[in-house]
Formats: structure tokens, sequence, C-alpha cells
């Protein structure tokens, strides 16, 4: 099935090897919108980076459980009240046109990286018709090496996602995606099906093994070890989170973002969470972005975002 004119299902082949990727389906780009020149991949891998290695910080102040603080906005922006409890582990802010008149995509940042940081994939998501709510969450998450707060986490943005839907549903606004990166992607991985309805489509910009992911970070690694952790134990934890129920997804539209060379998040390793996806009903492609890791194949992804966000709306 050809999708937004230039593109085609193919089965994804690495650019490097030449071998097929076990069999998934790749979104390949034409000649369509989405390029981005070497600058502009320096600059954002750059910013990007700094951010996935610190601590997620809002004007000097790490966001951590118990603290919800707002940062300056960076484009039109509306911050419902009543909607985020004050011990919340993140913090939301929304941007773009009215929600009457547009798309609204949930957007989740990825793990230690602030709204600020990643404001140049919401500005070109915005220029293109968007409404974006942007979620950005605390590096307590995994720094804190407690994997109990990661499923607490994930239960306050999916509850807070719920809340903001419902009131826009009552505006008459109907159309609902998402995109997420890195650990985004996860927390996003958890919102689609049963859990909430209205994600009808989205972008996964890089996901897998949640547990391995973490254990390849060897900061991260090194403090979970201290605090007791096996990498066996961590995938024992995050079990359910790792292999949700989604109930039925018929007539979904995802896509993952991925790439050979990212070690945290490998292309080789997410056929199996392609396979649930599908079984419950959903059609799922893998878009194959050229990076050196994971931190440059998320920033291309997060470049490339109407571009994706087309793919799986037309």
């Amino acid at each position: 099935m050809a999708l937004a004119g230039t593109l085609e299902p193919e089965l994804c082949v690495g650019p490097r090897s030449g071998q097929a990727c076990g069999g998934m389906r790749s979104w390949r780009t034409g000649n369509g919108p989405g390029g981005m020149s070497r600058c502009s991949v320096s600059s954002r891998w750059r910013s990007i980076g700094r951010g996935f290695r610190a601590s997620a910080s809002v004007r000097g102040r790490s966001v951590r459980p118990g603290r919800s603080t707002l940062a300056p906005a960076v484009m039109t922006r509306s911050v419902q009240s009543g909607l985020a409890s004050a011990s919340s582990l993140y913090q939301c802010e929304e941007f773009g046109p009215s929600p009457q008149s547009a798309a609204t995509i949930i957007f989740v940042c990825p793990f230690g990286t602030s709204i600020q940081r990643v404001r140049f994939a919401i500005r070109r998501l915005c220029r293109e018709g968007y409404r974006v709510m942007a979620y950005q969450t605390t590096s307590a998450v995994f720094m804190d090496a407690d994997p109990a707060i990661l499923p607490e986490l994930i239960s306050q943005v999916r509850g807070d996602i719920r809340a903001r839907i419902a009131e826009l549903k009552s505006q008459d606004v109907t159309d609902f995606g998402f995109f997420g990166s890195s650990l985004g992607s996860f927390i996003l991985y958890n919102c689609i099906g049963r859990e909430i309805p209205d994600l009808r489509w989205g972008v996964f910009n890089t996901g897998g093994n949640i547990a391995r992911g973490l254990w390849r970070i060897p900061e991260l690694k090194q403090r979970h070890v201290e605090r007791g952790w096996s990498l066996p134990r961590l995938e024992e934890a995050w079990a359910e989170l790792q292999w949700p129920d989604f109930g039925r997804l018929d007539g979904c539209r995802f896509v993952f973002v991925s790439s050979l060379r990212d070690r945290v998040a490998p292309l080789s390793d997410i056929s199996q969470y392609l396979e649930s996806m599908r079984r419950a009903g959903a059609e799922v492609g893998v878009h194959e972005v050229p990076a050196i890791g994971h931190i440059t194949a998320v920033t291309v992804g997060l470049w490339k975002g109407p571009h994706l966000v087309r793919m799986v709306r037309t």
C-alpha cells in the first residue's frame, strides 16, 4: 500500500550490510520533505546529547518527584489548570493553533531532555498545523535506580493524557496521535490500545527492550548495580510494561524509527514488539534512519517529525 504518494512499504534493508531485517517493512522516503543538512544534524545532536547525558532540569532545578515545574514558553502555549498533579513526575505544556482547527500530537521527550531542548522539533510540527501537548519527565526515573518509579511515571502521564483528551473531546476535537522519543516512546507504547483508545496513529522514535536499553548505558547500569539490581531482575520488574495487553488495535497505524547503529535501542531488537502489535490488528512499519548511535538516531527522528507523522496519517 502506498503512503503519502512517495512512500512505498518494502523490506527493511540495512544500507551497509544489504541484509533484510527480520522481514520487517520499511516505509522508505522518496524525494519528499524530511532532509536535513549536516550542520542541522550536528547542532541538534549536540543539544540533545547534552540533555540526554545530564539530569533533566528547568532553570537549573531538577524535575524530581513531588515537583511540577513549568519552563518558559517558546511559542504559543497553553497550560490547562487542574489536570496536572502537584506531586507529578512530569511537566506538560501545549503549543500551536487552537485544538478545534488541528490534529493533536502527544509529544513525550527523551530521557533527561527538557521541552526547551527539543523546541526545534515542536516548532516544526506546529508549523505543519499540529497542536502539540509536550511532556518532559523526571530524570529520577533512571538516575535514582528505583524501578518502581517507571510504572508510576507511566501511570501519571497516562492519566494526564486521558484527562486532557477528555477535555478536548468535549470541545469536539477528535484527531489524536503521538510522537515519543527514546523513553518517551516507551511511555507511549504503554498508552495505546485499551489504555487510551483515542491514540490511533503515532511515531515511536526508537524503541525496544527498556531494561536492556538502560543496561547499555554505563552510568545508568552502574547506578543500578550499586543498588543491587541485575539485568534479569530489572527485566522481571518491568515485564508488565514491556509486554502490555493492548487489547485490539484495529485501524491503528504506527511507525518505529530505528537505526542499525543504535546500540541502546538497536533495530535488530524490535521485531518481536512489532509482531505483538500486528497480532492486535495494528499496521506497523519501520523507518530506518542514518545515525552513528542512539542520540543521533533520536535527533534525526525528531527533525523528520512532520514527515514521519504524515506517513502514519495518510
